[in-house]
């Protein structure tokens, strides 16, 4: 808000100083070019530069001296460290503490137009103009100038056309990469630092982003084209096809077929109560409670760590056998939500930064993916059936956001 009352008085201050400001004496200034017009630009006895020409001191005018150009004021002297309006009433332009007119620049600019301190940065570009809604490119990396010329600097802000952006301290934009938006929802940030809208991929997945605020909606494997849900629309019955985890991170890359239900296998763990959590760390990333290592955590229908309840219910609903819409209960078994994070089988004393996050949840969608059958021999040389219940719970904080995501492979009986 500051930042927006400082550049609401420059540009008020463009309105209090108009045109004629720049030149008192004529509605439009003049230009000079001391080569062709001759006279000489020379400093008097105090240091102050002054063009003479014959033998008249020229004054409202601007003088291009063969490198720089610059504007003599109405006493001569060369307009410094100043930002103004340009004799066309449109356009704002810099002078900096030289009396160079600045071009193709970022510059960080101290007083406003009526004299006000400001410490923003403005770039001016290839006439000198303020770059107003613009983004300039730096070795291909962005920065955004906004409707009052002001470069962003400070987190998630928005563009003229209402998308987000996301700007670091150095003015350099979030791009090319995955990240969140200011409400924890999944997001893509494009080569110019707005966010993704629509489908789109990385050769790996496709991706399909919300048409409106651009968060995460669905994906898919490039590669085999099969097809995620899609909030609102696709509908999959349950099935192994959802123990799977999409996303480069150090869980998915060292399971086959990135399924969780392989994981456990492949520890030699069947008989055991398996619980993997996926949360966001301090820092913003987010991480797995087997691996610890960051990454990107996307569920087969296109969930993840930020997600939305409605996203969740439109994306793990399913027609059931009477045709109805349904999903599992909102907790295990009927449980509420603090009894079943006080169960053993949680274990998550040994996890005290999964029971953190966990401990902000206020409710949870379980969703089953299936029964597991194992035959086992037990003692006596008797064969015995072996089977676990299969599912991931989606943990939403009091706005309803999704703040963690549990796949689990929970023991229900071992008999004969």
């Amino acid at each position: 808000m500051k930042k927006k009352l400082l550049m609401l008085a420059l540009l008020f201050g463009c309105f209090l100083f108009p045109q004629k400001a720049f030149a008192a004496e004529n509605d439009t200034a003049r230009h000079y070019d001391l080569e062709q017009d001759g006279g000489t630009f020379e400093p008097d006895e105090t240091g102050t530069y002054h063009y003479i020409l014959d033998g008249q001191m020229v004054k409202n005018g601007f003088l291009f001296d063969g490198t720089y150009t610059y504007y003599l004021q109405n006493d001569g002297t060369p307009m410094k460290d100043r930002l103004t309006y340009h004799p066309d009433g449109e356009h704002i332009i810099y002078f900096d503490g030289e009396g160079h007119e600045v071009f193709d620049k970022d510059v960080n600019v101290k007083r406003a137009i009526d004299g006000t301190e400001m410490n923003e940065h403005c770039y001016f570009g290839t006439y000198g103009y303020m770059f107003q809604d613009q983004t300039v490119f730096s070795y291909g990396i962005p920065s955004y100038y906004n409707a009052y010329g002001v470069r962003e600097n400070d987190g998630w802000f928005r563009f003229a056309d209402g998308n987000f952006g996301y700007a670091r301290t150095d003015g350099s934009l979030l791009h090319n990469q995955f990240g969140y938006n200011p409400y924890g929802q999944y997001v893509f940030y494009h080569w110019n630092g707005q966010v993704a809208r629509g489908l789109m991929t990385d050769g790996n997945y496709y991706y399909y982003m919300d048409e409106n605020d651009g968060h995460l909606e669905g994906a898919w494997d490039a590669e085999t084209k099969q097809e995620g849900a899609l909030a609102g629309t696709a509908r999959i019955a349950p099935g192994a096809y959802d123990e799977a985890i999409l996303g480069d991170n150090y869980f998915t890359k060292n399971v086959k077929d990135n399924s969780f239900s392989n994981y456990i296998k492949q520890k030699n763990a069947t008989k055991e109560e398996k619980h993997l959590f996926i949360y966001r760390k301090a820092d913003g990333s987010c991480t797995d409670s087997e691996t610890n290592g960051s990454g990107v955590y996307l569920t087969t229908r296109g969930i993840m760590v930020g997600s939305n309840k409605t996203d969740v219910e439109n994306a793990y609903s399913f027609i059931d056998d009477q045709g109805n819409l349904a999903i599992s209960d909102v907790t295990y078994a009927g449980e509420s939500l603090n009894t079943l994070l006080t169960k053993p089988y949680m274990n998550l004393d040994a996890c005290p930064e999964v029971k953190k996050v966990l401990q902000q949840a206020v409710s949870c969608d379980a969703y089953y993916t299936g029964t597991d059958f194992q035959d086992e021999e037990i003692d006596n040389n008797l064969t015995g059936l072996n089977w676990r219940m299969n599912g991931i719970r989606f943990y939403y904080d009091s706005n309803d956001t999704v703040i963690a995501i549990e796949y689990y492979w929970h023991h229900a009986a071992n008999g004969m």
